[in-house]
């Protein structure tokens, strides 16, 4: 019977397809099928469709072979049929090719975002204009000043200068008493060397008045650091969790080790939906957990992210579970793959720093007038307060769009483009394709985001960075502020359940 049913096929698609190469038509027939097989594969694999997507989008593959193969081997349509049949294929193929390419390219996205991936800084060797130094030779045996007790990134640093060039390395206490040695408070300039990182001679370029002007950069290297915090176990569908936002005063490169100019906690509770945005000035007031010493928030994040993560986790007295590591790159690149939000401004200002206009009220944004809105705070009698607030609208229309199941799935490929160079986190692969599918789910809920903000005053005091003898602008945490704030993560993350009350049963 079943031989009996082979060799009737076997005619009706020599009869069909006669004139065309029997080779060719196999080839068309098993490149569909591997195709999609691949294709199956790797829908399973990222499992980002919820399953009755799933389910969906494999019965219909299955139902386009029955369609084509049912043509083939039609007998009252003859060769017209089976031609039609042969050209479905064809254009089957060249919509999937791209669609498991598509594919591909989201795994290999998400692989990136979530790979422990190492950090790097510059460390440069640095002398006056006009001293005679200019490449690693001409200091040999020389003595050259550094840091005392920065990190171990810094101590590399100096082994690898010590053995490549011989050097005498004398440390000073911060960074201000380092960039004295070759340039005094009275701009008198020494014959001298330093050695220190590109974060750290940024800082002096900033604070002191004709240091840049007057130094030359004569040898550099790059030191790597291997980030060791991996993320928690958390059911994200299910239990509440932390995510810490630190955006990076920095273009380019995201492993790069920069300050941390925004600093933001982003606590998701995915069973009520709800998101709170709580934000950090950055130069707030903390006790770095590395060092025991006081120092502004955005230079905790010279030592690395996980020195910012674990200084807000002492402070705060929460547990961060996830951190999510952006730039100005990510940002702008993000808002423009998204398409434009729209953000409501209290006051109609200028940028101090660009060419954009913001109109009081609603105004439409695309990504780099969206950063400088987001990073203005000279146009504002609040100063760092309005920016905070400022900050918190850019993320909040940014989640909303996203979450839009339109903009996941018709712009997830610019998205994923947008972030795979420009952000890295420490959230597994698994839990990013656990969100992006309760999304999909449940196309139509929306999230409530709420915002709050850590209250400070101002004043100006010694930082560790900087040194403790020198003063600098801060901003001191208000502590009332601070339990409002612990209170407020503590409630979104664990909600009091209402309990009705009954009357009491009769005896």
């Amino acid at each position: 019977m079943i031989r009996k049913l082979y060799q009737t096929n076997k005619e009706k698609l020599k009869r069909n397809l006669e004139g065309i190469p029997r080779p060719i038509v196999k080839g068309i027939i098993l490149a569909m099928i591997l195709i999609e097989a691949v294709l199956a594969f790797l829908l399973i694999s990222l499992n980002l469709l919820p399953i009755k997507y799933l389910v969906l989008v494999l019965a219909v593959m299955l139902a386009i072979d029955a369609g084509i193969i049912a043509l083939v081997l039609n007998n009252k349509g003859g060769k017209k049929r089976a031609y039609t049949g042969l050209i479905i294929s064809l254009l089957v193929m060249i919509m999937l090719v791209p669609t498991s390419f598509y594919l591909y390219s989201t795994g290999d996205a998400l692989q990136k975002v979530s790979a422990m991936r190492d950090q790097w800084e510059d460390y440069h060797v640095i002398a006056m204009n006009a001293s005679a130094y200019e490449d690693l030779e001409d200091i040999k045996e020389q003595t050259v000043y550094g840091i005392k007790n920065v990190n171990k990134m810094n101590e590399e640093a100096n082994e690898r200068l010590i053995t490549a060039a011989d050097v005498e390395i004398k440390e000073v206490r911060d960074i201000m008493d380092q960039a004295a040695v070759i340039q005094d408070k009275k701009g008198k300039l020494n014959d001298k060397l330093i050695f220190t990182s590109q974060t750290y001679y940024e800082m002096q370029c900033e604070e002191i008045e004709g240091f840049e002007k007057n130094t030359k950069i004569i040898y550099t290297m790059q030191v790597m650091k291997k980030s060791d915090r991996h993320s928690k176990k958390v059911n994200v569908t299910e239990d509440p969790f932390n995510v810490y936002i630190t955006g990076l005063d920095t273009w380019g490169s995201i492993d790069k080790v920069s300050r941390s100019d925004v600093n933001m906690i982003m606590t998701i509770n995915p069973q009520t939906r709800e998101i709170l945005l709580t934000s950090i000035p950055r130069d707030a007031y903390v006790q770095l957990h590395s060092f025991g010493e006081m120092d502004k928030l955005t230079h905790s994040g010279i030592y690395g992210v996980d020195e910012t993560i674990d200084t807000v986790q002492d402070w705060l007295g929460i547990n961060v579970d996830y951190y999510v590591k952006v730039n100005f790159s990510m940002l702008v690149r993000l808002i423009d793959a998204t398409g434009d939000i729209d953000v409501y401004s209290d006051e109609e200002f200028d940028s101090a720093v660009s060419k954009y206009h913001y109109d009081k009220g609603w105004n439409k944004m695309h990504g780099k007038k969206a950063l400088y809105f987001a990073r203005e705070r000279k146009s504002f009698e609040k100063g760092d307060a309005a920016r905070i607030k400022n900050q918190q609208k850019v993320v909040e229309a940014l989640i909303k769009k996203m979450t839009s199941s339109r903009v996941l799935l018709t712009k997830y490929p610019d998205i994923l483009e947008a972030i795979s160079e420009n952000m890295t986190t420490n959230m597994s692969r698994r839990d990013i394709s656990k969100l992006v599918r309760m999304q999909l789910k449940d196309m139509d809920t929306r999230w409530t985001i709420k915002k709050t903000a850590v209250e400070c005053t101002e004043d100006n005091l010694g930082t560790y960075s900087m040194g403790m003898g020198r003063p600098l602008y801060v901003n001191v945490p208000k502590e009332e502020s601070v339990e409002k704030v612990r209170k407020q993560i503590h409630d979104v993350m664990y909600p009091v359940e209402a309990v009705e009350e009954t009357e009491p049963l009769l005896p």
